[in-house]
């Protein structure tokens, strides 16, 4: 006699079943990811903002104890990489690392270009410019 335990049974697609499909959960997460990076970007402006009107040193006042400008920034500049790295976890061929650092270069060549009128800032971006050949 065959005992139906041991007979595989074929499971039924999950869209029958009412789950989410994979790409339909891929979507979903993708989707509260960038709403993430959405927030965190917008922060990363208003801490610069903040740091550019009141000083590094500067503080929130409503805020007791809070973070200084700088640290406030930083802090906010770690949590949008961790939102990247949230990203590349999901799907890393959404954000692959050689293509950031291709913006990230761009960047420091506009940058040399642009900010010759600040031999502090022109400096700093020469330094990491010879670093990276």
């Amino acid at each position: 006699m065959i005992d139906s335990k041991t007979i595989p049974q074929e499971e039924p697609p999950q869209e029958i079943l009412g789950a989410p499909t994979r790409e339909a959960r891929f979507a979903a997460a993708l989707d509260e990811l960038l709403r993430h990076l959405e927030e965190e970007a917008a922060e990363v402006i208003q801490a610069c903002t903040k740091m550019g009107r009141f000083g590094p040193g500067g503080q929130d006042p409503r805020v007791e104890n809070g973070p200084l400008n700088h640290q406030a920034l930083a802090m906010e500049l770690g949590q949008l990489m961790a939102v990247w790295h949230a990203l590349d976890a999901l799907e890393p061929s959404l954000l692959r690392a050689k293509d950031v650092m291709r913006g990230r270069d761009k960047k420091f060549e506009r940058m040399a270009k642009e900010l010759k009128h600040s031999t502090v800032t022109f400096s700093l971006v020469e330094g990491v410019r010879a670093c990276l050949k």
